[in-house]
């Protein structure tokens, strides 16, 4: 529950800081636990889709979204998932999010075209399967097992080991990513 002392130190923090900042301040703060108001939630937790978290591996985080390998090595492959409950499409996003995704998109994929060195960056959003919204960045090469086609469904998934999932966050590290933070 929230304490009333703590409503009054947010309120008075939006008066110096200004509301874009409070705003901020206060999804950061209320994002990752489900508050209450007395007996009404106020603020739903982000929960993973299980298809993302059966195939996907934390590895990063940007202001709004959580950054997934993809478990398969053939391709550099992640998933950027916009931390916000209840959200199919882009046009669900309100219009600073979905100005944040497309603008995290930006800066992730040109990080990992450099880091990896790839020939071509495929984004896509489809959701048909999996109803999360979720953003893929594959970083293609003209000798990847699918080129030139879509990856999906070309050929089994091969699973990262324990070093290849290292390597990646090291690499992820070294790209120093605007906004971005790797986790360990």
């Amino acid at each position: 529950m929230i304490e009333h002392s703590f409503c009054l130190w947010l309120h008075n923090w939006s008066r110096m800081y200004g509301a874009v900042a409070y705003a901020c301040r206060l999804n950061d703060l209320l994002r990752k636990n489900g508050i209450y108001w007395g007996e009404k939630k106020i603020f739903m937790t982000f929960e993973l889709h299980p298809d993302l978290k059966r195939d996907g591996i934390p590895v990063g985080r940007f202001p709004l979204c959580l950054v997934l390998l993809i478990n398969d090595r053939s391709y550099p492959w992640f998933v950027l998932v916009p931390e916000r409950e209840n959200v199919r499409d882009t046009i669900d996003l309100k219009v600073p999010d979905y100005e944040r995704l497309w603008k995290e998109s930006r800066v992730f994929g040109g990080g990992i075209m450099q880091v990896f060195s790839g020939e071509k960056l495929n984004v896509a959003a489809l959701g048909n399967v999996t109803p999360q919204l979720h953003v893929h960045h594959i970083v293609r090469f003209s000798n990847d097992p699918a080129w030139p086609a879509p990856i999906w469904g070309k050929q089994p998934m091969v699973p990262y080991d324990a070093e290849g999932i290292h390597q990646v966050r090291d690499k992820l590290n070294a790209a120093m990513i605007s906004g971005f933070e790797v986790m360990a």
